[in-house]
C-alpha cells in the first residue's frame, strides 16, 4: 500500500524497480502533538477504520491502527485487502530506513510534500528537528508544497538556525 514502510521496502529490495526511478514522493501531515507522519489525507477514515482527523489527534492515538488501501470515496480499484495492512510511518522511520539504506539510495531525490494549509511553527521546528537527525541525506531531500507559505516557513526557519537541511 502507499505511504507504508512495505512499499518502501520493496522498492529497496527490486534492483530493477529501484535502477528506474529517479527518487521518491512522501507526504507528511503533522498530528497534534507535531509528529511528522507520512500521509496524503488528512482524514484516517480514507485508510483505515477510523473517525480521526490526523492534526487533531495525538501520534499515540493512531500510530497502531491497522490501515490499508484507501476507502471511503475514493474511486479505486485496488480492493481493501486485510492481508495487506500497514501503520502509519513517521517521517522519523522513512529517514532511518533510508539512511540504514544509502548505499541503494545513492542521489537519487527524497522529495517531502507539506500537506497542511499554513504550517506552524511547531510543525516547521519539528520537521526541521526530524531532519536535522539524518543531515547525511540533506543533499537528497527536497521539500516541496502546493502552498508557498509552507516553504517560505521551512526556508526562513533553516536562514534563521543557520541550516541547510533540505532544497525548496
Amino acid at each position: 500500500p502507499e505511504n507504508s514502510m512495505a512499499n518502501v521496502t520493496s522498492i529497496f529490495e527490486d534492483e530493477e524497480t529501484l535502477s528506474g526511478i529517479d527518487g521518491i514522493e512522501f507526504d507528511i501531515r503533522f498530528t497534534r502533538d507535531n509528529v511528522p507522519v507520512i500521509l496524503h489525507d488528512t482524514r484516517m477514515g480514507d485508510i483505515c477504520d477510523s473517525p480521526f482527523i490526523v492534526e487533531k489527534t495525538d501520534y499515540k492515538d493512531i500510530k497502531d491502527l491497522q490501515c490499508g488501501f484507501r476507502k471511503s470515496t475514493y474511486k479505486s480499484d485496488i480492493p481493501w485487502d486485510e492481508n495487506k495492512t500497514f501503520r502509519l510511518m513517521t517521517l522519523d522511520q522513512l529517514l532511518s530506513f533510508l539512511v540504514y539504506n544509502r548505499n541503494k539510495l545513492g542521489d537519487k531525490i527524497i522529495k517531502v510534500e507539506t500537506k497542511e494549509i499554513g504550517i506552524s511553527e511547531a510543525h516547521a521546528l519539528a520537521f526541521k528537528d526530524v531532519l536535522r537527525r539524518y543531515r547525511i541525506l540533506n543533499e537528497n531531500i527536497v521539500h516541496l508544497s502546493f502552498l508557498s507559505n509552507n516553504l517560505k516557513a521551512i526556508r526562513e526557519l533553516q536562514v534563521q538556525s543557520g541550516d541547510s537541511l533540505t532544497r525548496t
